[in-house]
């Protein structure tokens, strides 16, 4: 079931997590680590999503690696990711 939901939306595009592991398994070898999770999500924007500017196409993909750790505290170890608020459905 995970691979098929919905890991995070670029430009309103929803990237699912299973595309973006297979991008990351692609390419991982090619690039330094630590641009590979910037290059995977840039190589998953669909270039008609992508804006004019290469700033603003850097502030999506920043946008959505900040959504993807945000249970992650700063400088900590997996040992000391935050625990997940459960949100209730609206209605």
């Amino acid at each position: 079931m995970t691979p098929r939901m919905v890991a995070v939306r670029l430009a309103g595009h929803p990237i699912t997590y299973g595309a973006l592991a297979e991008r990351v398994a692609e390419i991982g070898e090619q690039v330094d680590a630590s641009a590979l999770l910037y290059t995977a999500l840039m190589s998953l924007l669909p270039y008609d999503l992508r804006t004019v500017s290469p700033a603003e196409d850097m502030r999506v993909i920043s946008g959505a690696i900040a959504w993807l750790g945000r249970h992650v505290e700063a400088e900590a170890g997996a040992e000391q990711i935050a625990p997940v608020r459960r949100l209730r459905p609206a209605g």
